[in-house]
This record gives C-alpha cells, sequence and structure tokens, in this order.
C-alpha cells in the first residue's frame, strides 16, 4: 500500500486529495465538537464552583443568623434580666454567662448597658471596655440588621446585639454575642469538598483553608464589588496550583466590607480537558486511518484499470498489437474498456489493411519501375531508330532530289511537257519528305538533349504566315 502510494500516480493524487479533504473536514468537526464540549464542561465546572460559592456564603450567613438568634435568646432569658436589674456583679454575670456560652457554641458573650459600657462577660472582663459603637446603634432594630462583622485579634468576629428589658417591656440593658470566623469555622463550612475558603478584609487575609492564600493573587475589592450581583469569577494560581475563584462581597454592617473568595481547584477541570483531548486525538486518528483504508481501496478500483490502459496503451505505442485489456468493469470504466479493446482491434484491422495496400503498391511500383524502365528503352530505341532511318532515307532522297533537278535543268536533254510536270511533282513530294525527315531528326535531336540552340531575330508574321 505505501510502496503505491510513494509512486507519482492517478492513486496518490486521489488518496491525497480524499484524505486530506476528510481530514479537514474531521478537524474542523472535531474543532467544534472539541470547543462546545469543553464549553459544557467549563459551563458544568463553573456552575458548581458557584453552587459553593453560594453554599459558603450561606454558610457564614448561618453564622451570623446563628449569632442574633443567640442575643436575641440569651436576652430573653429573666435571670438575666434579674441581673441586669439587680446590679450584678462581674464575677455573678460571668457565673451565669460561662455556661450559656458554653452550651451555645458562641466565642464571646457579654451583657452592657444601654450606653455601650460592658458590665458583664462570660470570659475576662476588661476595665470599662465599650461595645463597637455601630453594633450599639443597631440594638433596638429587627434582629436581622443588629450585628456587625468586627476585626479582631483573634480574626473576623460576627457580633450580634440584642436589648434586655424588663417585666414592662422597658430596655434596662444589652447582650452581645459573639462567633470568631476562623480557620475552624471555614472548615466547617466546606465539608468535605476540595474547595478552599478565604475570608478577606481589605487587603489582609483574615481566615483561609489553604496556607498559601496572599490577596495579591486576588482581585481588589473595588472590582468585586463593581461586577454584577457583586460577584467575580476568575482563575487565579496559589503557589503550584489552579484554582477557579468565585470572589463575592461580604457585607460587615461596618466601615469595609470583607471578601469571601471560594476557590475550586483546577486539576479536574485539567484532567477532564486533557482527557476530552485525548479522546478526540484517538478518534481523529481511527477515523484518519480508516479514511485512508477506505479512500485507499476505493481509489484502487478506479487507478488499477486506468493504470492497465495506459501500461496497453504504451505498449501500443512500443509497437506491440496483441494486447488484451479487461472488459469486466460494470460502469464507466468498463464501458472505456471495451471502448479502448475495441479501438484496439479497430487499430489491428486497419494496419492490417494498410499493410496489404502497402504491399500492393510496392508491387505495383515494381511493375510501374519496370514498364518505365522498357518505356524509356522502347523511346531510346525508337529515337535510335528514328535516327538511323533519318539519314538511311536523307541520304538516297537527296540524291533522288538532285537527278531530278538536274533532269529538271535539262543535263540529261530536253523533256517534255509531262515530263517536266511529273519531276516537277517528284521534285516537291521529295522536298517535303525531307523536311519531314529533318523535323524527325531534330526531335531525337531534342530528346537526346543535342539540340543546338541560336538565338535570332525573327519577323513573327512570316512564321505564322509558314505555319
Amino acid at each position: 500500500m505505501f510502496a503505491q502510494l510513494r509512486a507519482p500516480g492517478l492513486l496518490r493524487r486521489l488518496v491525497t486529495r480524499t484524505v486530506g479533504l476528510t481530514l479537514l473536514a474531521l478537524v474542523l468537526f472535531a474543532t467544534l465538537a472539541f470547543i462546545v464540549s469543553d464549553q459544557i464542561i467549563v459551563a458544568r465546572y463553573t456552575a458548581e464552583a458557584e453552587n459553593l460559592a453560594a453554599n459558603a456564603h450561606r454558610g457564614v450567613e448561618d453564622r451570623v443568623t446563628f449569632t442574633s438568634n443567640a442575643a436575641a435568646t440569651i436576652a430573653g432569658l429573666p435571670e438575666l434580666s434579674t441581673l441586669v436589674q439587680g446590679g450584678a456583679t462581674s464575677a455573678q454575670f460571668s457565673k451565669y454567662l460561662l455556661p450559656v456560652k458554653t452550651r451555645l457554641g458562641l466565642d464571646n458573650l457579654q451583657v452592657a448597658t444601654l450606653n455601650g459600657v460592658i458590665i458583664g462577660a462570660a470570659q475576662d472582663l476588661v476595665p470599662n471596655e465599650m461595645l463597637p459603637p455601630e453594633l450599639v446603634r443597631r440594638a433596638g432594630i429587627r434582629a436581622e440588621e443588629a450585628w456587625v462583622i468586627e476585626d479582631e485579634p483573634r480574626g473576623l468576629t460576627v457580633r450580634a446585639i440584642s436589648t434586655v428589658r424588663d417585666q414592662t417591656g422597658k430596655p434596662v440593658g444589652l447582650v452581645q454575642a459573639g462567633v470568631v470566623l476562623d480557620t475552624g469555622v471555614l472548615d466547617t463550612i466546606k465539608q468535605r469538598t476540595d474547595a478552599e475558603l478565604v475570608l478577606l478584609l481589605g487587603p489582609q487575609v483574615k481566615a483561609s483553608t489553604i496556607s498559601e492564600a496572599r490577596s495579591a493573587a486576588f482581585p481588589s475589592f473595588a472590582e468585586v464589588s463593581l461586577s454584577p450581583d457583586a460577584t467575580l469569577d476568575r482563575s487565579v494560581q496559589i503557589g503550584p496550583r489552579h484554582f477557579l475563584g468565585t470572589f463575592s462581597v461580604l457585607p460587615t454592617h461596618n466601615v469595609v466590607d470583607g471578601m469571601l473568595a471560594v476557590l475550586v481547584p483546577l486539576a479536574p477541570l485539567d484532567e477532564a480537558q486533557q482527557n476530552l483531548i485525548l479522546v478526540f486525538v484517538g478518534l481523529f486518528l481511527l477515523l484518519a486511518i480508516a479514511s485512508a483504508t477506505i479512500t485507499f481501496r476505493f481509489a484502487r478500483t478506479l487507478s488499477a484499470p486506468l493504470t492497465e490502459l495506459a501500461g496497453a496503451t504504451q505498449r501500443i505505442v512500443l509497437g506491440e498489437r496483441a494486447v488484451s485489456v479487461a472488459r469486466d468493469g460494470p460502469d464507466e470504466i468498463g464501458e472505456l474498456q471495451r471502448g479502448f479493446s475495441a479501438m484496439v482491434g479497430a487499430l489491428g484491422e486497419r494496419e492490417a489493411a494498410l499493410e496489404q495496400s502497402n504491399r500492393e503498391m510496392e508491387r505495383a511500383n515494381v511493375e510501374l519501375f519496370e514498364a518505365n524502365t522498357e518505356l524509356a528503352r522502347a523511346n531510346r530505341l525508337k529515337s535510335e531508330f528514328v535516327a538511323n532511318m533519318s539519314h538511311e532515307l536523307r541520304t538516297p532522297l537527296n540524291a533522288i532530289l538532285g537527278y531530278t533537278n538536274l533532269m529538271l535543268d535539262g543535263i540529261d536533254g530536253q523533256l517534255t511537257e509531262q515530263q517536266s510536270a511529273d519531276l516537277t511533282q517528284v521534285s516537291t513530294a521529295g522536298a517535303t519528305l525531307l523536311r519531314l525527315i529533318n523535323g524527325l531528326l531534330d526531335i531525337a535531336k531534342i530528346e537526346a538533349g543535342r539540340m543546338d540552340v541560336s538565338r535570332e531575330q525573327v519577323d513573327i508574321r512570316l512564321v505564322s504566315g509558314a505555319v
């Protein structure tokens, strides 16, 4: 197969052109299919990343809701209202609040006056410590809004506030519950997924499930906040790993909002794309081999009879006439074979007829040559005969004319009138015969090429009159 394709000819042209067009169509189709498939994979992967980001955002919101509900629940406890109204000491508050904090899983729990001065806490109490002003300002509004996220040494902390009331509903103090959004919380939110979570406040990373996280690899807060729905998808690289990051604004109810980054590893996507490429390359090679094989077999059905015809034509050109050509083709090639075979037969018949005609013509030429030879010999003999006879006739004729003229001149005596008339007739007839004999001699000289021609002026009227 490859040896036949290396030789220039119709087979190679048919195979290369057909396979080339087929491979071009396959490349276009495979490229389009790969692009569509890759877009589907990327779209599904992006949707999964956005779903994980939404779940992470809900996890943070759940922590905020939990803190707000905890603050409202604690503020509604009658024992706490009694302690606030009774002016309990910090030790009494600590004794009461510590079990509540532990049972609810809070990171901090404090009680303050309506002015925000902390008067009791479940943890160590710092003298004259104040609640955050923004948090105090939100006291008394609906629980969904009565919280802030503060940047504290332990990390971003969700602080929710609720009002402590007496039996008549009059505000007597404030309860502040807090949950720290640290790495442990982020690990709980991401559960068993491969995604990584990062909390940022401004340019600083406050909590992260991946130790190599740096804010320089992430988009700025301004970019995210200006994006539609305050969410931005971007591919980022952290160390040697690539991630598809979904960045969203995290409201803090404070001076600066935070940002939540959900990083989904791109390794599975890269692997899926590589597998997709391998599948398409394998299919392409398989189809290319199949196309080349089918095209080669199909092209051979066209080129083999034509090659046989070309070989037969070359043999005919070299002079061979006993050439046989297959005539079993079912289509146009079969018609061509049959027509070529008929042409070869007709050519043989015509050549045979031509050879017969040539032989007959050669035989006729030989006969004609022999006849020409005989005619030339006869003509030569005729010329010799005429020349000889003319000489033989002219000599006695001159003698006769001479004696006749002598007799007319009366040399031999006086002639009668009748004798003179008869001798005159003889002289005239002899002169005419002499002119004829001279004419024959001139013709013989002309045929022999020995006629002397002399140029002189003549009177054409005399010549024409003589004729």
